[in-house]
């Protein structure tokens, strides 16, 4: 199973940064999501897939991709190692967004028309 030590080392491998802290999410579906917070400051969300859930965050990094340069917003990819070499798992990198936790507000979210009509373009 993918550990604390796993999120440090892929920030470390991929950002240069040495990890100060680390905490996993409570939330999560079928990844497992981390924090890392660097000595230099900077926290950094750390989603590591295992092999049986690597295709849907594949279909994650391919759905930030799509909806992030029309305005959904989602967080930066800092990095993805989808296929494992750093650590034994398929991770990707993502900047930290202050706020809620979708799962809390998930409710009371709205479609916005001009984001439906662009996928049915």
């Amino acid at each position: 199973m993918p550990s604390n030590e796993d999120a440090g080392n892929a920030v470390r491998s991929q950002l240069g940064l040495e990890p100060r802290e680390v905490w996993r999410f409570k939330t999560g579906l079928c990844h497992f999501v981390f924090a890392v917070e660097t000595s230099a400051g900077q926290t950094v969300v750390v989603r590591i897939a295992t092999p049986a859930t690597q295709r849907l965050l594949e279909g994650g990094v391919y759905w930030n991709n799509l909806l992030r340069p029309i305005g959904v917003p989602l967080p930066r990819m800092l990095a993805t190692g989808i296929e494992p070499s750093e650590i034994q798992f398929p991770f990707v990198l993502l900047e930290w967004l202050p706020g809620s936790d979708l799962c809390e507000v998930y409710r009371t979210l709205r479609l916005y028309p001009a984001i439906l009509r662009r996928f049915h373009e």
